[in-house]
C-alpha cells in the first residue's frame, strides 16, 4: 500500500501522527527511567561499573542501528527519525547515570558527595550539557576516567546521531519518492534496508532540521540525449 508523503496529508493527519511520535517517545522514556529507579545496584568493585559500562554502550549501538532500518523502512521516515532521536538521549543518560550509581555504592569516595540515583541522573545531564556546575565532581581515577569517556562521547555520538538519522531520513524520502506511482519514474525501489550504514551516514551532510520541515525530493538527474539529438549547449 502506497502512503502519501507528508507533506501532501492534511493539517489534521499531520497532527495526529506528530501527536502518536510524541507520544511513543514520552512512554519510552517513562520506561528507560522507570527501570533505571527499579534495577539492583551492583557495589562490589570498579571492575563491574567497567563491565556494565561495556555492555550499556553495546546496547546503545544495537538499538541505534535497529532505529535506523526502522527509519529507512518507515513510511513517514522523518517522524521516525525524531522518535529514535528522542530514544536515544535518554538510553545514553541512563548508561551513564547507572555506571556512576555503582560506583559511588562501591567507594562513597568516588564523588566529592553520595549519589542517589536522583543525583546520578542530574550528574549525567550536566555532563551531557557541558555545564558543569561542580556541586559534584569525580574523585577516583577510573571515575574520572569514565566521566572523560562520556565527554567525548556526548561530543562524537550525538553528532553522529544526527548524521545517521539524517542520511537515514533522505534515503527512506528517496525509497518513498521512487515508489509513488506518479513519481518521474516510479517503480519498485532497491530494498533500503540493504543500504551500508556508513552510505547513509555519509548522506547526511545537510542538519537533520530543514531535512524534517522541507520535505522536497531528490534532484531527477538529467536524461542522456536521444541518438541522433545534439545535447543542449550554446551554438557553435
Amino acid at each position: 500500500m502506497t502512503h502519501a508523503r507528508f507533506d501532501q496529508l492534511t493539517r489534521q493527519e499531520r497532527r495526529r501522527l506528530v501527536g502518536l511520535a510524541v507520544a511513543r517517545v514520552v512512554a519510552i522514556t517513562v520506561v528507560l527511567f522507570a527501570l533505571y529507579y527499579v534495577m539492583p545496584i551492583d557495589n562490589r568493585s570498579e571492575t563491574s561499573a567497567l563491565l556494565m559500562l561495556g555492555i550499556g554502550l553495546i546496547v546503545f549501538c544495537v538499538v541505534l542501528g535497529w532505529q535506523v532500518r526502522q527509519i529507512l523502512q518507515a513510511d513517514y521516515p522523518q517522524l521516525r527519525a525524531v522518535e529514535s532521536a528522542g530514544t536515544a538521549v535518554p538510553l545514553l543518560i541512563i548508561v551513564f547515570a547507572f555506571v556512576y550509581l555503582n560506583l559511588a555504592a562501591s567507594d562513597p569516595a568516588t564523588f566529592t558527595q553520595p549519589l542517589t540515583r536522583s543525583a546520578s541522573i542530574y550528574f549525567t545531564i550536566t555532563v551531557l550539557s557541558t555545564v558543569g556546575f561542580g556541586d559534584i565532581t569525580p574523585v577516583g581515577d577510573t571515575t574520572r576516567l569514565i566521566v572523560s569517556l562520556q565527554m567525548m562521547l556526548d561530543l562524537v555520538l550525538i553528532g553522529f546521531i544526527l548524521r545517521l538519522l539524517t542520511g537515514a531520513v533522505r534515503t527512506g524520502l528517496q525509497r518513498q519518492q521512487a515508489t509513488t506511482p506518479d513519481a518521474p519514474g516510479g517503480g519498485p525501489a532497491a530494498a533500503a534496508a540493504d543500504v551500508p550504514l556508513v552510505d547513509i551516514a555519509r548522506a547526511g551532510d545537510s542538519p537533520l532540521a530543514p531535512g524534517l520541515i522541507d520535505l522536497v525530493g531528490t534532484d531527477a538527474t538529467p536524461a542522456d540525449p536521444a541518438p541522433g539529438t545534439a545535447p543542449d549547449g550554446p551554438p557553435a
